[in-house]
């Protein structure tokens, strides 16, 4: 049996070298998205934080949904977690009897930040992001987790 890690490494790799545009995307924004404030960050997947924690260009925070990243703004591509990596599409996952259910759809949370709508995206950047999602499922704990944040954000979805 894989362990969470092995989920999580294959799910960057899966998600290596594309990108939600060609281009920079950044470039249309000014890096909205990378620049929040000392409480602003992108949540960490399940055991995704020990790929963070001796990284000082990184702060590791508690908040109300789990582990959050927060960084200065800049960063080695590479080093991004999962939550840089497939922003701004969020895999949004429902349990059925056949198993799971996956709809890759821009993550409400981007709406604020993000001038890109789904029609700009390159479709291998949904495919990538279905994907590393359908490969995390495999994992038990990260299944529960995209169970949960799917559920916050269709509740937040629905207040906007």
């Amino acid at each position: 049996m894989k362990n969470n890690d092995w989920y999580l490494r294959r799910a960057y790799d899966l998600l290596a070298g594309i990108t939600p545009l060609r281009d920079d995307c950044g470039l249309l924004c000014n890096g909205k998205c990378c620049k929040g404030t000392s409480t602003d960050g992108m949540l960490l997947f399940p055991g995704e934080e020990k790929y963070f924690e001796n990284d000082p260009s990184f702060v590791i925070k508690e908040s109300l949904c789990g582990k959050t990243l927060i960084c200065n703004g800049t960063c080695d591509r590479t080093k991004r977690p999962l939550a840089c990596r497939i922003f701004p599409l969020f895999p949004y996952v429902t349990k059925n009897k056949n198993g799971y259910k996956i709809n890759v759809l821009k993550d409400v949370r981007a709406l604020q930040y993000c001038p890109l709508d789904g029609n700009d995206i390159q479709p291998g950047f949904y495919r990538a992001v279905r994907l590393a999602a359908r490969n995390l499922l495999r994992d038990e704990q990260t299944a529960q987790f995209l169970l949960s944040i799917t559920h916050n954000l269709t509740d937040l979805g629905n207040l906007i």
